[in-house]
């Protein structure tokens, strides 16, 4: 099976995120699986990291962000390329992680597309808009929350599954679908 991972960092030890893609490709390979990652060499917090070098079954596909750019903006060019070549690679899954946020729309469009045929998962670390609540950058049930809010909405609905931390975050997860 072709697997598509998609996450701002691969392979680095400096970001949690960038470790578990890792952890997940090597045992999707020694499953057999052709892997692909979409990543960008943007580094965090100013450390050094290796860059990933694809393999067998491996391939690493790069996009481009500008290095020490505001975070916002780093977030926001990775999430629009991603928008755009997610759709234009060929996998059977993919698995979107957690950076940047709200990628996980891209679902909506996959499914918009290709219907059922591929299926895409959203392993989340973080929720977002709640992530802004809860440090005091948005209010709850403005404009710009409802709109984030609604991009959340819509491709929680395409997705085919959800991992998540644990049962708390299920439950935050589940009032999208009420």
């Amino acid at each position: 099976m072709r697997v598509l991972l998609v996450n701002r960092f691969y392979g680095t030890e400096h970001v949690p995120t960038g470790r578990m893609a890792s952890d997940v490709v090597r045992v999707l390979q020694r499953d057999g699986h052709e892997v692909h990652i979409l990543t960008c060499r943007d580094t965090y917090a100013d450390t050094a990291t290796e860059t990933p070098v694809a393999s067998a079954g491996l391939f690493v596909h790069y996009l481009w962000v500008g290095t020490g750019w505001p975070r916002l903006c780093v977030w926001l060019l990775f999430w629009l390329q991603a928008c755009l070549c997610i759709p234009c690679m060929r996998w059977e899954r993919c698995v979107l992680l957690t950076d940047p946020p709200f990628l996980v729309c891209v679902a909506w469009l996959v499914r918009l597309l290709y219907g059922a045929k591929r299926r895409v998962y959203w392993w989340t670390m973080d929720l977002y808009p709640e992530v802004l609540v809860a440090d005091g950058l948005l209010r709850p049930q403005t404009l710009p929350w409802r709109l984030l809010s609604t991009l959340n909405e819509l491709g929680l609905q395409a997705l085919a599954g959800v991992i998540c931390l644990g049962e708390r975050q299920r439950r935050r997860l589940a009032q999208y679908s009420t």
